[in-house]
């Protein structure tokens, strides 16, 4: 009588190995997978690198907030081998040297053993670029670009999300002004 119950509940045996592996806490995460779980945690990110931003201190008003989604093989997957890194901007007066957002938060994902940053969220006012354009967001200035591309958790396909602020304090998703890029396409727009 059980095993008809067990059979009927989860299939074969065969169905069962399949079942155990999805719960398995210490199975691999492919590159898929990783930014599936990016795209399900990206509106919580956008409104955390949001929050990072309304901390940024800046002499001129110029706030930025960013949120590194980062990864580490090495953790189970309920252990923390997916975990969310904010950052932000720092500029107190004019004679000070700037900090960006986004090296603050990969620099503190990189500084406990994450490996990868599957997606990144900058969240802030658009300004005008080196090439004197203003883009629809606020994307990556020079030396950030620069800092991820030689930094060893961004990759080509590393996720990028530009947004503005949110208009209001319960913005819904398509209410959110953002564009999407892969660092690879996002280094290309700079050429």
């Amino acid at each position: 009588m059980f095993s008809s119950i067990r059979r009927s509940l989860f299939g074969t045996s065969c169905d069962q190995r399949e079942a155990l592996k999805k719960f398995d806490p210490y199975r691999k995460t492919d590159r898929e997978e990783q930014q599936v779980r990016f795209h399900s945690a990206m509106y919580a990110l956008y409104w955390q690198a949001a929050r990072s931003r309304l901390r940024a201190r800046s002499y001129r008003h110029f706030c930025v907030g960013c949120a590194v989604y980062a990864y580490r093989e090495d953790l189970p997957l309920n252990g923390g081998r997916f975990r969310a890194f904010y950052g932000l901007n720092s500029k107190a007066s004019q004679e000070s040297r700037n900090i960006c957002a986004e090296p603050v938060a990969l620099d503190s994902a990189a500084s406990i053993g994450y490996t990868d940053a599957v997606g990144i969220i900058i969240v802030g006012e658009t300004q005008e670029d080196e090439r004197g354009e203003t883009p629809p967001t606020l994307r990556p200035c020079a030396h950030c670009r620069a800092f991820m591309r030689n930094s060893p958790l961004v990759s080509p396909d590393t996720v990028i999300i530009t947004a503005l602020p949110p208009p209001h304090d319960e913005a819904e998703p398509e209410e959110i002004l953002f564009e999407t890029h892969s660092f690879e396409e996002l280094l290309r727009l700079y050429e």
